[in-house]
């Protein structure tokens, strides 16, 4: 029983690992590759729940219930397979990215009726909340408020979210930048007809914990009023039981307080770091603000975005450098305590984005294919990075870098005469190369044409060499 268990495990996460591999990819041929791995492996799976049921592993019930998710799968997914094959353009259409999620749910569904590794029901609510969460902003400055979502012992796998702002919402973009999610339906969008943002996505395997599923950059140029962000009751997120089941919500509405420039809020930066939104290869952090005299302070550096400082005094204040911080997302914290004043100010927040690892290639090959590009030699790579790949470069012998935004690409130098540097950059500027070396000189295509044009003219001297021999005897005789 365990190794038919086994088998069929590497079965399911093989229809869903293939499935997101090829949503991936740009070349139509790739992503039909992909997809039919897939539907090969959904077949491999019918055949190990024909065994389990003919060893009586299964119900009859549950039998028929697996089967009929596997042949919905399988129809959705020969639908793709074939949409694909029909479409011209490199980029999947929008309309069979929504099937390619539910052909993907469909597979969960699968996996956890056979193998229900996560609890049957919600262990608590999920918490949708924004971050900062009821703060002061400065009016006409840019807000960028993040949509995240605390789990709370649940595992989750798909959301439909909508997000309401009211008229004292200005908004700019609504963006999926470090999202938990890596399927989506759509990109977010929003409408300032009804004033509602949507983020629609799912994440593959499932996802427990705190995670950030998209952002909202907005501003207001009025000082004195009052902004609100809020998530409508039509909000969904689905847990990853195999069922589908709507998760309860716990809802947090976000006021933000719209100050005057220069009244009120700190004002916190960084020399080292000045763009919050942008990750740094940079593990020392300078933090500056204007002190106070007789004024108190309390901060802290946290990943926790809700994470507040407590009020005890901290020191040094004004100027502070934290020190060698490893890979990932901070947030300093800070408040004041004027002299004679009870209370302290609001908390100012600043996000510190810290990547010091190069990139890691998943692929890095040249190849030719008689099908592709005319037959011609072309470079085939992805690579995965903790923040996000900026840009990809191709050098060819000692050529300049040309930046390529996606693959492939076709080489220039098509003899194979040169060594060939892939190298990918991530958006904090740290690089891993792949070098692929030059063919040796026999294996290069010119060498080949000329050993084949070589060996006709050769094959021809020789041959009218036989003929003139055989006319000579025969004169002769």
């Amino acid at each position: 029983m365990y190794g038919l268990t086994s088998q069929m495990r590497r079965a399911v996460v093989s229809v869903s690992s293939n499935i997101a591999e090829g949503f991936k990819r740009n070349s139509r041929k790739e992503k039909v590759q992909f997809y039919t791995m897939a539907y090969g492996s959904l077949s491999e799976l019918e055949s190990q729940i024909d065994i389990s049921k003919n060893l009586h592993y299964l119900l009859e019930s549950q039998y028929q219930t697996i089967i009929e998710a596997i042949n919905e799968a399988s129809r959705l997914l020969d639908g793709i397979i074939r949409a694909t094959n029909r479409t011209h353009n490199d980029r999947f259409f929008s309309p069979a990215i929504s099937v390619l999620l539910a052909v993907a749910i469909s597979v969960f569904y699968i996996q956890y009726s056979i193998f229900p590794t996560a609890p049957a029901g919600a262990v608590s609510s999920v918490r949708l909340f924004f971050i900062p969460e009821n703060s002061e902003v400065v009016a006409g400055d840019i807000i960028k408020s993040d949509i995240w979502v605390d789990t709370q012992g649940n595992t989750i796998n798909a959301v439909d979210i909508s997000v309401s702002y009211d008229s004292m919402v200005e908004l700019l973009s609504a963006e999926k930048n470090d999202s938990i999610l890596n399927l989506w339906v759509e990109e977010p969008s929003f409408s300032d007809t009804t004033r509602r943002a949507k983020f629609t996505g799912g994440r593959t395997g499932g996802f427990e914990g705190r995670g950030i599923i998209g952002q909202l950059y907005w501003r207001n140029e009025n000082a004195g009023g009052k902004a609100t962000l809020g998530f409508d009751e039509s909000s969904v997120v689905l847990l990853n039981d195999g069922l589908g089941t709507p998760a309860e919500l716990e809802r947090r509405q976000s006021d933000y307080n719209i100050l005057a420039k220069g009244e009120g809020l700190l004002n916190l930066s960084s020399a080292s770091h000045p763009d919050e939104n942008k990750w740094y290869n940079q593990p020392f952090v300078r933090l500056s603000w204007p002190t106070i005299e007789g004024a108190i302070y309390s901060y802290l550096v946290t990943r926790d975005p809700a994470q507040l400082p407590d009020d005890t005094l901290d020191e040094p204040v004004g100027n502070i450098k934290l020190s060698d911080l490893t890979d990932g997302v901070y947030y300093f914290k800070l408040k004041q305590k004027k002299l004679g004043e009870e209370g302290w100010s609001s908390v100012v927040s600043r996000q510190i984005k810290i990547d010091k690892t190069p990139p890691e290639f998943i692929e890095a090959k040249i190849s030719r294919d008689s099908e592709l590009v005319q037959n011609k030699y072309f470079a085939s790579f992805a690579a995965n990075d903790k923040a996000s790949i900026a840009r990809y470069e191709i050098i060819e012998g000692d050529s300049a870098p040309e930046p390529i935004l996606q693959p492939p690409f076709i080489l220039k130098n098509q003899d194979r005469s040169v060594a060939v540097t892939i190298r990918a950059i991530d958006a904090a500027g740290n690089y891993k190369d792949i070098i692929i070396p030059a063919l040796t000189w026999w294996q290069r295509p010119s060498i080949i044409l000329y050993v084949k044009i070589g060996l006709i003219v050769g094959l021809a001297l020789i041959a009218a060499v036989i003929i003139i021999v055989i006319i000579r005897r025969k004169k002769s005789i």
